[in-house]
């Protein structure tokens, strides 16, 4: 099973986040992320067999409760960098307890055999992953372009297991479990 954890966005950002992908899209043939799979991952566990699934269910829950974390989405951004770009993505500003939430995830799944993240946390939202052979001149532009609003806030008090299930029209992730944050 190929598995993640993380915290959903609210419809209000999705709807602000789908309007303006609405005026990007015609910039640029690429994979853009369905608007219904828009989330910020805390951690990435990858295949994990089906019978741990249990043990990482348990680990999670076990985690120690933290206090809700204040997000808000704004902005765009490319990943790994600007000049050789692999995605671009919405940014998440919060507070440091986000990044503490991805290491407790961290440190609760390693003694499963779930590897600890050897780069640091950089949370997003994926609007588009980027062929390197793409001319995104026009997609740059349009960006530019765009005003500075922010796409909204929230307070995050949860987080989900995910699986990931691939297919001919995309990824399609399954909701498996819910932890208080």
């Amino acid at each position: 099973m190929r598995l993640f954890a993380a915290i959903d966005i609210p419809e209000s950002i999705r709807e602000a986040l789908i309007q303006t992908v609405q005026k990007l899209k015609p910039t640029a043939r690429a994979r853009w992320s369905k608007p219904e799979n828009l989330h910020i991952t805390t951690k990435f566990l990858g295949e994990v067999p089906i019978a741990k699934l249990d043990a990482v269910i348990a680990a999670l829950r076990a985690m120690p409760a933290a206090e809700p974390i204040p997000i808000e989405v704004r902005g765009f951004g490319w990943l790994p960098n600007p000049k050789s770009p692999r995605l671009l993505y919405a940014g998440i500003q919060a507070p440091e307890w986000l990044g503490q939430l991805h290491l407790r995830t961290d440190q609760a799944l390693t003694p499963l055999g779930v590897p600890a993240e050897t780069k640091p946390y950089r949370p997003h939202l994926t609007i588009v992953r980027l062929d390197a052979r793409l001319d995104l001149s026009a997609l740059r532009q349009a960006i530019l372009h765009l005003p500075a609003v922010p796409f909204g806030g929230f307070t995050a008090d949860r987080f989900h297991l995910y699986e990931s299930l691939t297919g001919g029209s995309g990824s399609v992730y399954r909701k498996l479990a819910e932890f208080p944050i």
